[in-house]
């Protein structure tokens, strides 16, 4: 099993039904230690390799509502935060996670 060394991680497509939450996250997790997540659509030969690092990936919705991505998530031992169309107004957001002790 890999060592969880990337505290949140999401890497994938732009493709957001026009919430614009995928092109967002890179912003607002560029100052969150230990995170991997990165613009939208930058694709990585070790995609698989992050996500098996990962304590949490983010599960933004993508063509649907919902995105496969918990589903990776799930299979490779990392806890998928899924954010829906209405978790992100454009303003702060608020992960479970935070409260937690998880840095």
């Amino acid at each position: 099993e890999a060592e969880r060394t990337i505290s949140v991680s999401f890497r994938g497509s732009c493709t957001d039904r026009g919430t614009r939450i995928r092109h967002t996250l890179s912003e607002l997790f560029a100052n969150f230690s230990g995170s991997r997540v990165v613009r939208c659509g930058e694709k990585s030969k070790s995609f698989g390799d992050e996500l098996r690092s990962s304590v949490f990936s983010l599960a933004p919705p993508g063509s649907f509502p919902t995105s496969f991505r918990q589903f990776e998530a799930i299979q490779v031992g990392a806890l998928p935060i899924v954010l829906g169309d209405r978790t992100y107004f454009g303003g702060t957001l608020w992960l479970p996670f935070q409260d937690l002790g998880v840095d």
